[in-house]
């Protein structure tokens, strides 16, 4: 990730690849920090408005505001339909 300098670099990664963000955040050069939270593969809405507070203060992105607490709303898959 050498090539990420001197650019800011936000990595989001699930628990079962913390070997994976591990290597990345040792790679990355600059200043960096490593969050965990306790969420599945799709991160819950700590990790979602910290992202947004990253972006903001990192590219100056609208930050997070009350509306954000809740995490993205996606709506979720349809269901499979039934096979003939």
């Amino acid at each position: 990730m050498s090539f990420s300098s001197p650019t800011p670099t936000c990595v989001t990664s699930p628990p079962s690849r913390r070997s994976g963000a591990f290597a990345l955040h040792a790679a990355a050069t600059g200043p960096k920090e490593v969050r965990w939270y306790d969420a599945p593969h799709a991160l819950n809405p700590a990790a979602y408005v910290d992202q947004l507070r990253w972006l903001s203060q990192t590219v100056g992105t609208t930050p997070p505001g009350p509306e954000d607490e809740a995490g993205p709303q996606i709506p979720p898959p349809p269901a499979p339909r039934p096979q003939p």
